[in-house]
């Protein structure tokens, strides 16, 4: 029997898959991948992540994922690096504990007031959003980050694990148009670091991390501060040739 609760392995497939056309890749050195086990009161919990960029410094992926026998959660972020206005956080997430998904978000935002990218995204994601909000349950007990930020096209939702089919789909879609709408079109080459907007996004959610509490209790506070700040951090200054996930645990 599996040490760990297996309800989101797929999001990092299904995520890898639509990022593809991106050439996405970890770096070189131990700064794209990050883990944590311990064992308390008769159960192991782990936390995972992987950090992912590509040959053209445009975007900076984080993936994490914590499991225990009890629960499996599962998060997905994509910052953009020297252009924010031109390239949108993406942003999801999903909270599955016993019989049930407690929370499955999505959105897309740009990252700092950006006028001009939000009405492309409100044009191109409203139409989708008010179709998949009308057909899931709504969550009204949103995450701080999706109270603050999230726009009328985000998708927020809680019920039976029934539905992770529908909000896998969902997800899909969100993810399948930010690739070929905005970031491989886009794309362009930066080796600066990250733009004062993205910057100042990313100090934000790491002061004010939801599940900084949890994971504290779970794996010790100074643990679960350097993994939140590693999650939050700066991109990588360039990107290696791509290349898999082997050098990491599997996630």
């Amino acid at each position: 029997m599996s040490a760990y609760r297996d309800a989101l392995g797929w999001l990092l497939t299904d995520a890898l898959e639509t990022l593809s056309p991106l050439r996405l890749a970890l770096p070189d050195d131990a700064g794209g991948c990050r883990e944590l086990v311990v064992e308390r009161e008769q159960q192991t919990s782990r936390l995972f992540g992987l950090a992912y960029t590509d040959p053209g410094h445009n975007l900076s992926v984080r993936y994490c994922r914590s499991q225990s026998r009890k629960f499996d959660v599962a998060m997905l972020m994509i910052f953009p690096t020297a252009a924010p206005h031109r390239l949108p956080v993406v942003g999801a997430e999903w909270v599955v504990v016993g019989d049930r998904c407690h929370m499955a978000g999505f959105d897309v935002h740009p990252a700092g007031p950006q006028p001009e990218l939000d009405a492309e995204l409100d044009a191109v994601y409203s139409p989708l959003g008010t179709g998949w909000r009308s057909a899931l349950p709504p969550n009204h007990r949103l995450p701080p980050w999706a109270s603050e930020l999230g726009r009328p096209w985000g998708v927020f939702t809680t019920g039976p694990l029934s539905i992770l089919g529908p909000t896998r789909s969902a997800f899909q879609a969100y993810l399948e148009i930010a690739v070929e709408q905005f970031y491989r079109p886009r794309a362009a080459t930066h080796r600066g670091g990250d733009a004062p907007a993205v910057a100042a996004y990313k100090a934000h959610h790491c002061r004010h991390s939801p599940g900084r509490p949890l994971l504290a209790r779970t794996f010790g506070p100074e643990q679960a501060d350097e993994f939140i700040e590693w999650h939050f951090g700066p991109a990588p200054m360039a990107a290696p040739p791509p290349r898999d996930s082997a050098g990491c645990p599997p996630s």
